[in-house]
């Protein structure tokens, strides 16, 4: 192998489903989900816009599958930074099989469980804790002071 091998991949979509967390034997944390990762496009023919998503799986590891498993939920909007992983094995029916799934690295929350549950204050709430009036003028025609 080269010293210039780069395997990174950067996804942004929505969980299809919420996070399903294990233990591996040794204790370690695995969280694994699905990413939908959709795009629209124009088709040159008909004109009429098109839409394809991808089911992309994934899975994160001990402090990264922490904050997945407490923080995310089903249609959680995240961004994932990872690399790509490829891995075969050998199923019950002796069939070889393959898997491919991104090993995330980090995390980023896009929107999600906290937004929801954090209801804004309403407008007349907001302006009472507010408690500073800068309509008034300063002597002589000068804005007011601002005191900081």
């Amino acid at each position: 192998m080269s010293g210039y091998d780069y395997n990174r991949i950067i996804i942004s979509g929505r969980l299809a489903r919420d996070p399903e967390v294990r233990f591996t034997p040794n204790k370690q944390k695995a969280a694994r989900f699905t990413v939908a990762s959709g795009q629209t496009w124009k088709d040159r023919n008909t004109k009429e816009s098109v839409s394809h998503t991808d089911w992309i799986n994934c899975v994160a590891w001990s402090g990264t599958a922490e904050m997945i498993e407490k923080y995310t939920k089903k249609g959680d909007h995240v961004l994932i930074d990872g690399k790509l992983s490829v891995r075969d094995y050998t199923g019950r029916d002796g069939q070889r099989k393959w898997i491919t799934e991104v090993v995330v690295e980090r995390v980023l929350f896009l929107g999600g469980r906290q937004q929801r549950q954090e209801p804004q204050p309403p407008a007349a709430e907001a302006e009472e804790d507010f408690p500073l009036d800068f309509s008034a003028e300063g002597p002589g025609g000068e804005d007011a002071e601002i005191p900081f």
